[in-house]
């Protein structure tokens, strides 16, 4: 009654009858598509890119990464902003945590950190809790070290004096800031 079908009939029937032909559709490689950046702290970010001149303002609670050039101010302060290699800033930058690689002529405030690394160049003030330079960097400015790292409060009572020294090692400077004696 029923007879069994050898795949040589199968192959035939399929080439003979397009309704019961298969229908194979050729390998592709897929990407996924791209996601949005986002932080460890798992939020988006605020990109200004390379090509881009902003003058202006941002807030936020993003993180906020400037590869461009970038005139005016950044207030993100539960987030990180970054100043890239090809980052130019003429601003004052406020922020949980600053980071700068490229330029910035302006003032900084890290509530927990501002680190400028060793391509960065920084002329202005620096106000935060932990203040790293990097070997090789430039920097043209004070420091001030506050003790209450979350407060943005700087009165006298929240910040400690310190003292900068440089030490040279192979034309590349390096500071420790430690705290200044007391007077008395």
């Amino acid at each position: 009654m029923w007879k069994k079908e050898s795949s040589s009939d199968k192959s035939e029937r399929n080439v003979q009858d397009p309704a019961h032909a298969e229908t194979r559709l050729p390998d592709m490689k897929t990407e996924p598509a791209p996601r949005p950046v986002q932080s460890a702290s798992n939020k988006t970010q605020t990109i200004l890119s390379e090509d881009a001149t902003v003058i202006g303002e941002i807030k936020g609670n993003s993180d906020v990464s400037i590869s461009g050039k970038f005139e005016g101010n950044v207030s993100i302060p539960k987030n990180t902003a970054t100043v890239e290699l090809s980052g130019v800033a003429q601003a004052t930058i406020s922020a949980n945590r600053v980071v700068i690689h490229g330029t910035v002529k302006g003032n900084l405030f890290g509530s927990d950190t501002v680190h400028v690394l060793s391509t960065g160049v920084v002329e202005g003030d620096i106000k935060s809790a932990n203040v790293i330079l990097e070997k090789a960097c430039t920097f043209n400015g004070s420091i001030q070290m506050l003790t209450d790292s979350p407060s943005q409060n700087t009165s006298k009572s929240d910040t400690k004096p310190m003292k900068a020294e440089s030490s040279s090692s192979a034309g590349a400077k390096s500071f420790m800031t430690q705290p200044s004696p007391k007077a008395g």
